[in-house]
């Protein structure tokens, strides 16, 4: 009974995700047209694994798409390292070359936190979206994570992406994990302008 009209609602909160940064994603596929030849799209298109996420009461909640079971791969390690105050994130898979994160940068325009990680001033500013390109060790990109942070929706912390197939469903939930933690940092330090109200 208790998974009875999650996915309509999921599918609702990614929707609102995308409608929040529309520039965002026409400039992506802008880019994607332009910089991969047909072949080059389709390659990268099946070395990559769909994934949404979210936070609720339980805590984070990690759903994956795509044909690989998360069971069939050996795990890596996820190592968070900051730069600029901004955090990141670089997986070493156990069977396959390393790959690194951008920071993870708004991409909603607005003009607070340029950068997650950042300090805020108020526990508002640090609201929005914001995504990371994942590279492997030549700088390309294979790969993004996104993540829009919404204090009064529900939930209020929705995370997507595409992940190469080499990342695990577990290295996976280990870095959004700590994206999370971050993201619990970042609103304890900010002031909170709804207190005494």
């Amino acid at each position: 009974m208790g998974n009875i009209g999650r996915k309509p609602r999921i599918a609702g909160w990614m929707a609102r995700v995308a409608r929040v940064a529309p520039q965002t994603a026409a400039c992506v596929l802008a880019a994607t047209v332009v910089s991969l030849s047909p072949a080059r799209a389709a390659q990268e298109t099946a070395s990559q694994v769909p994934f949404a996420a979210y936070r609720d009461r339980r805590g984070l909640v990690v759903q994956e798409g795509g044909d690989r079971s998360p069971s069939t791969a050996a795990d890596g390690t996820v190592d968070v390292y900051w730069e600029h105050g901004a955090i990141r994130f670089a997986f070493t898979p156990a069977a396959a070359t390393a790959l690194r994160t951008d920071a993870f940068a708004r991409v909603d325009g607005r003009r607070e936190a340029p950068l997650l990680g950042e300090a805020v001033a108020t526990d508002l500013d640090v609201r929005g979206v914001y995504r990371a390109d994942i590279r492997d060790a030549s700088g390309t990109p294979v790969g993004w994570l996104r993540v829009s942070v919404s204090p009064f929706d529900m939930p209020p912390r929705v995370y997507d992406g595409r992940i190469p197939t080499t990342l695990t469903h577990q290295m996976i939930r280990t870095a959004l994990a700590r994206l999370d933690a971050e993201i619990d940092a970042i609103e304890a330090r900010a002031a909170d302008v709804h207190l005494g109200n």
